[in-house]
């Protein structure tokens, strides 16, 4: 957690900050919110969910069920790629797409270097920081 005092403290507490998946994160920045030291908004980076829901699904080449319901265009877009999914899935995988489906609302589109990188976009009205703390260069194949 005190590493991410010191990230508030540097770049000015952002409105927003985009992690991976890590429960450490996670957890320390639910806590700082508790203790009332930052009061932004914690997303995910949609990289590491798909990378991470790949490995959990049975054949790799679904995850590009889960990267279509990413690039949706609209609510009725989002919907019926839902129901496709449903339909092509394996009964074992369900539970990968429940969970991404459950979590949809927090996941942002971050398209970075696979490296640490902690940045503040000031010119945005919204300050957007972005941690990455694992190497995204093993996930492999082509999202639409």
């Amino acid at each position: 957690m005190q590493v991410f005092r010191t990230f508030l403290t540097a770049l000015g507490k952002p409105n927003v900050i985009v992690t991976d998946e890590e429960r450490a994160m996670h957890a320390a920045l639910v806590e700082l919110q508790q203790k009332g030291e930052w009061t932004g908004l914690h997303l995910y980076d949609a990289f590491h969910i798909l990378h991470n829901a790949r490995k959990k699904l049975q054949r790799k080449e679904h995850v590009v069920y889960l990267a279509r319901l990413l690039h949706s265009r609209n609510r009725n877009e989002y919907e019926q790629r839902l129901r496709e999914a449903r339909e092509s899935l394996f009964a074992s995988e369900m539970d990968v797409l429940e969970k991404f489906h459950e979590r949809r609302n927090l996941y942002c589109f971050a398209h970075v270097e696979p490296v640490f990188i902690s940045f503040c976009c000031s010119s945005l009205p919204m300050k957007l920081c972005i941690v990455s703390l694992k190497d995204c260069s093993q996930v492999k194949g082509n999202f639409p």
